[in-house]
């Protein structure tokens, strides 16, 4: 983008247009084409296999090798495309991520570079490197952050005594600030400045006999004195739209200028105008511009500390081809025909009435075999055809759905990534989604059209809107822990430093694995993640959250984002990942962990324990569970029976219990890893067993799509891919001709059978921990390998007597007592399940097959109540906006209604690889 408006600027200078004078100029690198030399020293001598791991911000990564050397140590000399790239990543690895250098990302500043060439300098275990080899070999000054306005704490490399005339504060005007006090203990230290720093400056920290450094002023952006004068609560950020005029709201409270860039076209030298912003209260910058822009793209430049940067505005609701512009959008025109009188799909409205399928959107149609129309293929779209087939003439895409039975479906990432260019989508790309670039506005390759920014608002909500027709409600997979691009992304030129933890030293805190984690503790930050969530729930009509990496937002902006859903419908859930991806800054005593999902009602968390308890540890491919032969874990699968409320959950509606996901290997191929001699229909025998239990089990059931269809994902090597974030479509994609085998159709229909059962049975989807600890009672003395379980009392509105659950992971027969002699209907076999009776056992005991379970009922096995299965949720005009009763009320009526308010008001409602190797 720099480049490109670089060019604008020089066209437009050289034609003497009058806009030239308020046209801005982003910074770029003195040259497009930058030569990198890495020199790399190791006390040992020893560079055998340690390579570098680079990448430009934002931007997939390659290796490069150490191939010379010098009399400082190991030599990798590299070029790289850097235009409009302000930093370069890297990381010293060994071989294959076997160890790293040190932990965290270092970032090169394309602004170092004389003449096209940049070099470094790094010493092992040693986190900052120098641009030359005396910065690293003389006295300097390691660490340097401002604590508030007048405090600056340091470290240095070398003991030093100092006094307030050996130290000087300097900001990049060239501003002297008076030292009033200094003191230190050994290599750290601390200064007082005599007069208070202003903020939005950059400072550099000079001691006498030591090598400068720049203040960190990330700290500052803590303290209890920045959150009073800056955060904002108005509910108006980004671009508010009428026919009439278009008011523009972006927060940058350290910006010295800020303009809004207006364009023709989502790409290309397009621009109309440029507009000088007005600051107001608490750093809110204001332009409003008359007649009706909808269509017109826009981006803000930010001036700050005198360097310029163009950014699309975070709060942008449309956007064009790449997200490289924020579109001005009338939203109602996006509105699909019927959207006013879309429902919320019939549901019983607890988080353990769900049964979540998981699924990417290219994955789900883009294989020859989904039957989808070619220009639908691995679009949004895909979900809205019906009557879709594969070779042999089985349903598939919507329609299979529909016939499994599922509640929910989670949508991997579908707002606007980075990863995937959407200007050659005629060129073979794939990615899961996991690197966020624009947060409020679905991704564009996905449409039809990524070009024009109305096109995949109205084909998302198509596409949600067909799910709803079918029953199906619709969960967001979201990412707010961590963005693509660290120093040139979005929030990164609209505040410096703001929207980021940091590490004592200053570098980026990587608790995603990505680079950076979003500082969720922050009010903007928080403010912006709960607004966005609220955004697509009432301006898509989306159902549930999933939050990748749940364990880097802070509790209170988790419980914040609940509290908002509830105001909207109580019966949209949520819940995340309760981990992190690498070390974080955030204090674990505040992190949305999952072993703190008490302290988050309503949240709930992936459980991990179960997971790992069925099939074996996920980071060891050739360990074994319980379903595939490991003894000794009778008690991990009785604490995903009862929903892990004996150990971390407050209750079953926190649990999500399942097997497999899009991380890691498919459950198919992870038997294939672990048990190399296993048949297929041994293995499709293991899938059975592995299934009945999540879905016997309290809490909410969750699996991969095509897990039921024994998926497998192999590269064209033969090898079984375990991270197919960006792998093909050859290895993503589901292959619905493999329903055409009679082994594959038989495990669908297995697992259609037990959703079919479930949904009958309400004491398999208790919300209490009371309830569970009142009506489940474990059988003793069944053997080891065996698990066996009544649950009885008729809880939660069940009306079977008594339901009687028998798992034998032995590769043999097991005789099991039942609680008692009776006439006990037989519902689910190691072959079949479903409400219909399969066999009746008369009598106190019951053979279970081998490596199966066996489920039975006492009375009725098929009578769900009407009031604990079929509750229709939707928007509404009331003051709330929730409606649990059984009464459809469209959901288009509350958006119609909250629409107009907004308009009124001038809200707007906003948003705040996958790793590459979780």
């Amino acid at each position: 983008m720099a480049t490109r408006t670089m060019k604008k600027f020089l066209a437009l200078l050289l034609s003497l247009m009058m806009i030239a004078a308020v046209f801005v100029v982003p910074s770029v690198a003195a040259t497009d084409d930058l030569e990198v030399t890495v020199h790399y020293q190791r006390s040992d001598s020893n560079y055998d296999n340690w390579n570098i791991w680079v990448w430009a911000d934002g931007k997939d990564g390659g290796q490069q090798d150490f191939t010379s050397s010098d009399s400082f140590g190991a030599v990798s000399k590299f070029n790289m495309d850097v235009a409009g790239i302000d930093k370069i990543g890297f990381i010293i690895r060994k071989g294959k991520w076997e160890s790293k250098d040190t932990d965290g990302d270092r970032f090169i500043e394309t602004a170092k570079a004389q003449d096209g060439k940049v070099d470094i300098y790094v010493l092992q275990g040693q986190s900052e490197f120098g641009y030359t080899e005396a910065e690293l070999t003389s006295p300097r000054i390691k660490k340097a952050k401002m604590v508030s306005t007048s405090q600056i704490d340091f470290t240095l490399s070398q003991e030093a005594n100092l006094k307030a005339s050996d130290v000087t504060v300097k900001d990049s005007e060239g501003n002297t600030y008076a030292v009033a006090s200094v003191t230190t203990d050994g290599k750290n230290g601390s200064l007082i400045t005599s007069d208070e720093l202003p903020y939005g400056k950059n400072y550099k920290l000079y001691i006498d006999g030591f090598i400068e450094l720049d203040v960190s002023t990330a700290t500052v952006y803590d303290t209890n004195e920045f959150e009073q004068k800056y955060t904002y609560d108005g509910n108006d950020l980004g671009a508010t739209y009428t026919a009439e005029k278009t008011t523009f709201k972006t927060w940058s409270p350290l910006a010295e200028k800020v303009t809004l860039n207006l364009y023709s076209k989502g790409n290309g030298d397009t621009l109309i105008k440029s507009v000088d912003m007005t600051l107001g209260d608490k750093g809110v910058w204001t332009a409003e511009e008359a007649g009706d822009l909808n269509g017109v793209y826009y981006t803000y430049t930010f001036k700050i500390n005198g360097s310029e940067n163009e950014a699309v505005d975070l709060y942008a609701r449309a956007g064009g081809v790449n997200g490289d512009r924020g579109m001005i959008i009338d939203l109602k025109s996006t509105n699909p025909d019927g959207w006013d009188s879309d429902v919320r799909p019939e549901f019983g409205g607890n988080a353990t009435d769900a049964i979540v399928y998981e699924q990417h959107v290219r994955d789900f149609s883009i294989d020859a075999s989904s039957g989808v129309s070619d220009a639908h293929k691995g679009k949004y779209l895909a979900f809205t055809e019906t009557g879709t087939k594969n070779s042999n003439g089985n349903s598939t895409c919507l329609d299979y759905l529909k016939n499994l039975g599922i509640t929910h479906i989670q949508i991997m990432p579908a707002f606007d990534f980075s990863s995937v260019d959407e200007t050659k989508l005629d060129k073979a790309q794939y990615n899961w989604g996991y690197d966020p670039k624009n947060y409020n506005f679905p991704e564009g390759s996905y449409s039809t059209d990524p070009y024009n920014g109305e096109v995949r608002i109205n084909e998302f909500k198509q596409m949600v809107q067909s799910l709803h027709k079918s029953g199906i409600r619709v969960i967001m997979d979201v990412v707010y822990n961590h963005t693509a691009a660290t120093y040139d992304s979005n929030f990164n030129k609209s505040f410096p430093d703001y929207y980021y933890r940091e590490n004592e030293d200053g570098s980026f805190s990587n608790g995603s694995g990505c680079g950076n984690e979003t500082a969720t503790e922050r009010s903007m930050v928080r403010k912006y993640i709960v607004e966005s969530v609220v955004y697509w729930a009432t301006e898509y009509h989306i159902d549930g959250f999933r939050f990748d990496l749940m364990g880097l937002h802070d509790q209170e902006t988790i419980n914040e984002i609940r509290a908002a859903l509830n105001e909207i419908d109580p019966t949209i859930i949520t819940y995340g990942e309760g981990w992190t991806g690498g070390s974080s800054t955030l204090p674990s005593s505040q992190a949305a962990l999952k072993a703190k999902i008490s302290k988050m009602p309503g949240f709930g968390a992936f459980s991990d324990d179960i997971r790992d308890g069925l099939k074996g540890n996920v980071f060891d491919e050739e360990d074994t569970g319980f379903v595939s032969g490991k003894s000794g874990l009778e008690s991990t699968v009785k604490s995903g029976v009862l929903g892990a409320t004996d150990s971390w959950a407050g209750a079953p509606t926190q649990t999500i219990n399942y097997v497999s996901c899009h991380d890691n290997n498919t459950l198919w191929d992870r038997f294939t890893n672990s048990c190399p001699d296993a048949t297929d229909e041994e293995k499709a025998t293991m899938t059975k067993l592995a299934s009945s239990v999540v879905f016997t089990s309290q809490g909410v059931p969750f699996f991969l799509g095509g897990e039921e269809m024994c998926r497998t994902k192999p590269l064209a090597n033969g090898k079984l891919d375990s991270n197919s974030y960006n792998s093909p479509d050859s290895t993503n994609s589901i292959k619905w001709d493999t329903l055409s085998s009679s082994l594959v159709s038989g495990v669908s229909n297995y697992y259609k059978g037990l959703i079919e059962f479930r949904k009958a049975h309400p004491s398999l989807r208790l919300t209490t921990t009371e309830d569970v600890n009142n009506n489940i009672k474990f059988s003793e003395d069944v053997g080891d390998n065996v698990v066996a379980y009544e649950v009885s009392g008729k809880p939660n509105g069940e009306k079977a007597d008594s339901i009687f659950v028998a798992y034998n992971a032995n590769k043999e027969d097991v005789q099991v007592k039942l609680p008692k002699s009776d006439k006990w209907q037989v519902c689910v076999n190691g072959e079949k399940a479903g409400t219909d009776v399969i066999e009746t056992i008369n009598g106190d005991t019951v053979t279970v097959k081998a490596q199966s379970t066996m489920v039975l009922v006492l009375g009725d096995t098929n009578g769900t109540p009407e009031d604990t299965s079929k509750v229709t949720s939707s928007d509404n005009d009331n003051s709330n906006g929730v409606n649990t009763s059984d009464t459809s009320t469209p959901i288009g009526w509350f958006a119609f209604v909250g629409i107009a308010l907004l308009a009124i008001a001038g809200i707007v409602f906003v948003t705040v690889k996958k790793k590459a190797n979780r």
